[in-house]
């Protein structure tokens, strides 16, 4: 995906994002070249777990969004919608590339930058596709791809902040039991195999105190993101009771007990 011919999209994007181009030229040709570039993607995904069609999907992926650089928010939400509306359905043929390769680095890599730029594009309308994303992400991962699945989240809090609340209250519940149960399972692996004493240098360990320092920073950024509040209102009294009880006392066992002091300060 680091091709320097790359760059021709980018050239492409920006003369059919100027604004003296009319709305009807724009949408044309705009819908040839996604058009092009999404079969790209299409054969690639349809061509399964041959090499070289995940690099022909990622390098469609970086094209498509080097095209979207030349165009504005203000274009594709408020004065031309058309041209918005093209750049969604190319989003939802990128996010098939998580379905058949949701553990390839470079397939996450492109499709969550890809997805950051949707959301700078189209605004709120991408929000209902952040939660699928994230499932996908997530789907069988170890600690450290859960890792990277908590630093997008965060990005995104940061980011978007309320406006990402419905995504928050539906995706939060089933990934904090998530990352506690393989904190857990990967501190209880170690203790095992070092006969009731973990082993703080050994990989296994460093990548689960990782995964908790970063789901530390989570919690703070929904706090300060003024998104806790929504999340434990919500319909279900118990299942919000639940989920806060159990984060307050993951905050309190990490803040009094934990045997990393980094992990204690944050």
């Amino acid at each position: 995906g680091n091709d320097d011919r790359l760059y021709l999209f980018e050239a492409v994007g920006m003369i059919l994002g100027a604004d003296d181009v009319d709305e009807a030229t724009q949408i044309e040709y705009l819908k040839q070249v996604a058009r092009m570039l999404c079969e790209q993607i299409e054969q690639a995904v349809a061509g399964r777990a041959d090499d070289n069609n995940v690099q022909l999907a990622t390098r469609a992926i970086v094209a498509i969004g080097n095209i979207s650089k030349g165009f504005s928010e203000r274009t594709c939400v408020a004065t031309r919608p058309g041209t918005g509306e093209i750049f969604r359905s190319c989003l939802e043929m990128t996010l098939k590339c998580l379905d058949v390769w949701p553990r390839n680095s470079s397939v996450r890599n492109r499709v969550t930058a890809f997805l950051h730029r949707m959301i700078e594009l189209l605004g709120s309308s991408v929000t209902p596709y952040l939660a699928p994303v994230v499932d996908k992400l997530r789907r069988n991962a170890g600690a450290v791809e859960l890792r990277e699945t908590l630093v997008l989240f965060n990005q995104l809090l940061a980011t978007y902040k309320t406006m990402l609340a419905p995504f928050v209250v539906d995706i939060l519940p089933s990934l904090t039991s998530q990352v506690f149960s393989t904190v857990a399972r990967e501190y209880a692996q170690a203790s095992a195999t070092a006969k009731g004493e973990i082993a703080l240098n050994t990989e296994s360990v460093r990548e689960a105190s990782d995964l908790e320092r970063t789901w530390l920073t989570t919690t703070s950024a929904l706090g300060s993101n003024g998104l806790l509040t929504l999340v434990f209102a919500g319909d279900n009294l118990q299942a919000s009771t639940e989920l806060r009880e159990s984060m307050i006392n993951r905050l309190m066992d990490a803040a009094t007990s934990h045997s990393m002091v980094s992990v204690r300060k944050v």
